[in-house]
């Protein structure tokens, strides 16, 4: 996905990859402030709902908190954890809220007030080819791990000319953004002569898709 909004913020390349079992893996790049003069902190919002039992290493979590790499926070029926191997924060908070939605429904003006749950990560006022990389994994009845490293994901590569997912049983896919950029699987190196590129593969036969 090559995106440009009207303030000068590009994210020229996103990913996302699912193994078909509950598991969401998410990647972006280029994430970059083209216009010197807009100075408003940049966000990636992975969730915003109402709180529902939030956790974070089995204690509720309250306030804002930091994820270090590798580790999860809970709310509901997910678990989000924290891929990122570069230094963007990683973020996560419980917090009280009041509005309503009389802009939405001019009939409905009534305050609400509720605990939100966030997690979020921060690319600061003036981000330059900033990235992120986070899972995504169904919690419905406790079953998702403490930590990253747990989950079924053999291979990660977040890079300007090539994203790609791999997960332990050999399935995978993989974005190709720059010509003359290649891949290389457990059995398959894969490479176009037109980019962007996708490919699908299975855990032994590769299918592509372009």
């Amino acid at each position: 996905v090559y995106l440009v909004n009207g303030h000068g913020l590009l994210s020229s390349r996103q990913f996302y990859v699912t193994n078909g079992e509950g598991l969401m893996v998410c990647l972006g790049n280029s994430i970059t402030n083209a216009r010197a003069e807009n100075q408003k902190p940049v966000f990636t919002t992975l969730d915003q709902t109402y709180a529902q039992n939030p956790s974070h290493d089995n204690v509720t979590l309250t306030g804002a908190h930091n994820l270090s790499a590798g580790t999860a926070v809970y709310n509901a029926a997910f678990a989000y954890y924290n891929l990122c191997s570069s230094s963007t924060p990683f973020r996560a908070s419980v917090s009280t809220e009041r509005g309503n939605f009389f802009r939405n429904n001019l009939n409905y003006n009534q305050t609400q007030q509720s605990r939100i749950f966030k997690v979020y990560l921060s690319h600061g006022k003036n981000p330059q080819n900033g990235s992120f990389a986070y899972a995504v994994a169904a919690n419905q009845n406790g079953q998702a791990p403490l930590r990253a490293s747990s989950l079924p994901i053999a291979r990660v590569v977040n890079l300007a000319g090539v994203q790609a997912v791999q997960f332990q049983d050999g399935s995978g896919a993989v974005v190709l953004h720059e010509k003359g950029s290649s891949w290389t699987s457990a059995s398959r190196t894969y490479s176009a002569t037109h980019v962007p590129a996708l490919f699908f593969f299975g855990p032994e036969n590769a299918t592509s898709e372009t």
